[in-house]
């Protein structure tokens, strides 16, 4: 049972590793925040940015910084701003110029945050498409924007998001399989029937989350974890409380609750490893100073 917890560890570690190389390989490939695809794209040089919530540079930041001498042009970026539409400061990769009939545009990083955010195009002759607004979906770094019906579709990259699930199965059976064996359940059906049970439960949870964003039923998305997360130990529970074979019912039931706690933390600390590190850096750093300070004036 030992080495089935190390495979299904490794495979976790395996797909959160994005990108490995040799130490004679080539570096990797400049990272690509976002890509546009265009259709029906203009048959003159146009430009084209992203706009957001958050204001970027200013207007003679931008003309100065992007060499965008063209004041016209630098007015339609900003022509939106009176209703919270601000160009993002960053430029795509081969400037905001583009010649004509060019359909694919990439920006290697965005520092404004796209959680909702539109398209914008002038042509040389001053002619303005602005996409509706839409918002970004998980894993959704491409889209597609018509320039004649102005619209913009996002492309999902579904393996990513399966990923991210596989992820989450691995490290929820990881530390199911292993509170299975604190508390004393040996019968090799049990572990059976926590593995069922986990790929149904799970699957279920990504599959309500992924519909409930990507289709807006709701913005409210940690919430809907949540409540997920509470009903997922009562289905579990009851589950665990039929077909475990041993021990009593009412060790099955809290099996079921302490172990989705647990594997609930352990994703949350996994998926926001940053502000863990971060929070036990500040820790790190100023209890020491705390302690100090407090016996300096004890004493």
């Amino acid at each position: 049972m030992k080495r089935r917890w190390r495979w299904i560890l490794l495979l976790c570690l395996i797909l959160m590793i994005p990108v490995s190389a040799s130490a004679n390989s080539p570096g990797p490939a400049p990272r690509i925040d976002y890509t546009l695809n265009i259709v029906n794209t203009p048959r003159v040089n146009f430009y084209v940015t992203i706009l957001t919530r958050e204001p970027g540079a200013s207007k003679s930041e931008m003309m100065v910084n992007a060499l965008l001498d063209q004041d016209k042009v630098a007015g339609a970026f900003y022509s939106l701003v009176s209703d919270g539409w601000y160009p993002i400061s960053e430029l795509p990769r081969e400037g905001f110029m583009r010649q004509a009939g060019d359909n694919r545009i990439q920006w290697g990083i965005i520092s404004q945050s796209m959680s909702e955010y539109r398209v914008m195009l002038v042509t040389e002759d001053g002619t303005v498409h602005v996409s509706d607004p839409v918002i970004r979906r998980d894993y959704a770094n491409e889209a597609t924007y018509d320039v004649k019906t102005n619209e913009l579709t996002q492309n999902i990259d579904y393996w990513e998001y399966a990923k991210r699930v596989m992820i989450a199965v691995g490290v929820t059976l990881v530390v199911e399989l292993w509170l299975l064996k604190k508390f004393e359940f040996s019968n090799p059906k049990n572990r059976r029937t926590v593995i069922v049970t986990n790929l149904f439960t799970q699957t279920l949870l990504n599959f309500i989350l992924f519909i409930t964003h990507y289709y807006e039923f709701t913005e409210a998305d940690f919430s809907w974890l949540l409540i997920l997360e509470a009903v997922i130990p009562v289905i579990e529970g009851f589950i665990y409380a039929n077909l475990f074979k041993e021990r009593t019912v009412r060790q099955r039931v809290l099996y079921a609750f302490v172990a989705n706690l647990a594997s609930f933390a352990v994703g949350m600390v996994l998926y926001n490893i940053g502000i863990v590190f971060f929070v036990l850096y500040w820790l790190f750093m100023l209890i020491p100073g705390f302690l100090g300070s407090l016996f300096t004036s004890i004493g």
